[in-house]
């Protein structure tokens, strides 16, 4: 046979590819021991100096020799140092004797690989699902190279139970425990209780699933201390791990082996794991709340729950698929469980104190930083999805109207538009430009509209969307709400509203009429991020709807009565809402010390009230129930005085020329003294009285009988408000005891 030049090149390459030493420098790490007991876990690294791919075949990618693991594995992850060649890729393959898998790319893991990383890290890749092991790796290439450094972890996690095992002794624990506390199941009382979860003493038989705190014999698990939050999010993740496992128990524990040793956060990272049956796994140690190690700073305010499996999109090379219904279905259980618990609303985006910014209630791990596709295309795309059906199992979220800016409700200019990496932003999309402050090159604008379904006052909030863009965004972006009152302009700071629903006011609609919201890229400042995203109305309630203004009619500030059955009446502009009034009452003007109150149906503006009581002095306001923050009215003053004065004669002088002047004294602590009738009659006459002066209000008269007898008097008082002193038949003077006034003598005035 001749052979040609390229034949003997490609026999050439086989010769030198297969004298070439095994360049494989052996870091065997038992990482996963307890140095204690001695219990060791079968995870093992493997590091690789200079790796070399050679072609051995023109139509071919470019192979390593065979490298043989150290041990038998079921899962494998690799670490490589990054050449910099955009075409440059990895792929994979595992075998035993010559028995090989089909090569598997080597997609960089965003979850594993820091930004600072020397090595990048790949997903997890599993042997046939993970229920059976291989003892040998090869890599290829996308062309001949030498990477400089390559780690391989070496995992068996086939010891162990199978899922189903793990679901029958999780079934015989909840027996003994209900019958432990005597049939009474609290958790299944709730409106969304705790799905059912297999727990990690159930999962993981390893003394370091369960370790003393601080005292398990693993540097990497003793250094992993338990923390607490509040969980104000929930991250849902995917495993990027295989597909076609039946028993998904050694994925779990694979997963664990290498969170816990081979990264060293001593402890699986995720809260809770879910496989495509819908078997719900607990995660990190610690129970409820524990802060798990899963996106980044967000931990201390998330709990985080991974799909397992691989959910990116369906075609090459990703060739994820869609997460079951099974699967689905426990999601929505757990979500919705902890969203009760936790009042989440799982439509809301919220402050996460952690980030210093807002993020998604419920949101893929994609969401909390913009650094990975987290959890796979196709689980992001049923987001939507998942939150309505757990916002459909919560009692408080608010019934909303959305507009989405791929909804038929949104249009835009004919313009350049760019969105955001890892498909951000509500609903999984966002549109953006870049600001400017010139309006001949303003030519970016949007337009949401809508209609409501009934008359009333909305809050619309717009979403401004945290992505990762390496930009920074807007500092003033200029809406326009068209209402049911005209137009309003908003100026919005984006950059400060990043993940969060920015409130663009509260404004009135009528059903059947079309509104709209409107944006445009001329901003208040050049060259930064301007985001259009989806907007939102909520019908307002509290503080978001118009406060009213109330203005007392009557009574009058500080008016008397003597009665306790009195009219009040007021008026009120400004005011919408199915609110009622409170006519409030107080004997201290601060109105702290109520004494009762009358509540009314709305649109009442008068009433007429009996008062349990003549109150010296009692203070009343309008105020609206079930409104916070409304202002109440001024507060105004009544008095109250049924009580009439008491009067009396204080004294009667006899003038030198024998007439008398008698002077009058009279109390009213309500009120006040109007008048006075004084009357006479002969001394111990027992005649009828006279009426010497009516309605007087001077305090002294003046009375001459003419006959220079002897007359006594009586005098009956009335207050300012026609209360009238009780008659009765007694004197409260008499001429008898006068004083008599005896004649001035007046010295002579000397005139100079």
């Amino acid at each position: 046979m001749k052979v040609v030049r390229s034949d003997w090149l490609l026999f050439l390459v086989l010769i030198i590819l297969g004298a070439l030493p095994t360049l494989v420098q052996s870091n065997i790490a038992f990482l996963g021991t307890n140095q204690e007991t001695g219990e060791p876990a079968p995870i093992e690294e493997l590091s690789v100096n200079n790796l070399e791919t050679l072609k051995i075949a023109a139509d071919r990618p470019a192979e390593s020799s065979i490298i043989d693991a150290p041990n038998p594995f079921n899962a494998v992850v690799v670490e490589w140092t990054p050449l910099d060649d955009l075409f440059f890729f990895l792929e994979i393959r595992t075998g035993s004797d010559g028995d090989w898998s089909d090569w598997s790319p080597l997609d960089v893991s965003h979850d594993l690989t820091g930004e600072n990383d020397e090595l990048v890290t790949s997903d997890m890749v599993f042997v046939g699902g993970g229920e059976s092991t291989h003892s040998q790796v090869q890599l290829r290439s996308s062309l001949p190279s030498v990477i400089p450094n390559v780690r391989l972890t070496f995992i068996d996690s086939t010891e162990g139970p199978t899922t189903d095992e793990l679901v029958s002794t999780m079934a015989d624990v909840r027996a003994t425990q209900l019958r432990m506390s005597g049939g009474l199941d609290i958790e299944s009382q709730l409106a969304n209780p705790k799905p059912n979860v297999i727990s990690r003493d159930v999962w993981c038989s390893s003394s370091l699933c369960r370790p003393d705190e601080g005292n398990s014999g693993n540097g990497c698990v003793d250094s992993d201390k338990l923390y607490y939050g509040d969980v104000t999010h929930m991250v849902v993740h995917h495993t990027v791990t295989s597909n076609d496992a039946t028993n998904w128990a050694p994925v779990v524990r694979a997963i664990w082996q290498y969170h816990a040793f081979s990264r060293c956060w001593g402890d699986i990272g995720y809260n809770y794991l879910i496989d495509p049956n819908g078997v719900i796994y607990e995660g990190h140690r610690g129970g409820d709340n524990v802060m798990g190690t899963h996106a980044g700073h967000i931990n201390a305010d998330s709990m985080g729950v991974s799909l397992l499996g691989t959910f990116t999109e369906a075609g090459p090379p990703y060739y994820g698929i869609k997460p079951p219904a099974a699967m689905a279905n426990s999601l929505v259980d757990i979500l919705a469980w902890k969203a009760d618990l936790e009042n989440i609303d799982p439509w809301d985006s919220t402050y996460a104190d952690s980030l210093g910014s807002g993020r998604p209630a419920l949101m893929g791990h994609r969401d909390a930083h913009g650094t990975t596709s987290c959890p796979g295309q196709q689980a992001h795309d049923m987001l939507p999805e998942i939150r309505q059906r757990v916002a459909e199992r919560l009692e408080d979220v608010p019934d909303r109207i959305y507009v989405d800016e791929l909804s038929n409700g949104f249009s835009r200019s004919d313009a350049n538009w760019y969105t955001g990496k890892y498909s951000c932003g509500f609903n999984g999309n966002a549109w953006f430009t870049f600001s400017t402050t010139n309006p001949s090159e303003a030519v970016n604008n949007g337009t949401w509209t809508f209609q409501v379904p009934v008359d009333g006052f909305y809050v619309v909030d717009a979403m401004i969307p945290f992505c990762n863009t390496e930009n920074s965004e807007t500092r003033g972006a200029n809406y326009q709400v068209r209402h049911a009152d005209g137009n309003t302009d908003v100026r919005i700071n984006q950059n400060d509203h990043l993940g969060l629903w920015a409130k663009l006011g509260s404004y009135e609609f009528k059903a059947g009429e079309t509104y709209s919201v409107y944006l445009t890229d001329l901003a208040t400042d050049n060259g930064r991020g301007l985001w259009f995203d989806a907007i939102r109305l909520t019908p307002a309630t509290g503080d978001d709807l118009p406060q009213p203004e109330f203005t007392l009619i009557s009574p009058e500030p500080d008016t008397w009565f003597n009665e306790t059955t009195i009219d009040f009446e007021w008026t009120f502009d400004d005011f919408y809402g199915p609110q009622q009034w409170a006519l409030k009452f107080s004997t201290t003007e601060d109105m702290q010390s109520e004494v009762f109150d009358v509540t009314l149906t709305q649109g009442v503006t008068k009433t007429t009230v009996t008062l349990d009581q003549p109150y010296p002095e009692l203070f009343w306001r309008v105020e609206v129930l079930g409104l916070l923050g409304s202002d109440p009215s001024e507060v105004r003053r009544v008095r109250i005085d049924v009580t009439p004065p008491e009067t009396e004669v204080e004294s009667v002088l006899q003038q030198p020329d024998g007439s008398y002047v008698i002077a009058v004294n009279g109390i009213d602590e309500g009120a006040g003294l109007e008048s006075f009738t004084l009357e006479y009659r002969p001394l111990d006459s027992r005649s009828v009285w006279t009426v010497l002066v009516q309605d007087q209000k001077s305090d002294l008269v003046v009375f001459d009988p003419g006959d220079g007898g002897a007359y006594e008097f009586r005098v009956t008082g009335t207050d300012a408000l026609g209360n009238v002193e009780a008659v009765e038949d007694l004197a409260d003077g008499s001429t008898a005891d006068a004083i008599i006034l005896l004649p001035r003598i007046y010295a002579p005035r000397i005139e100079h």
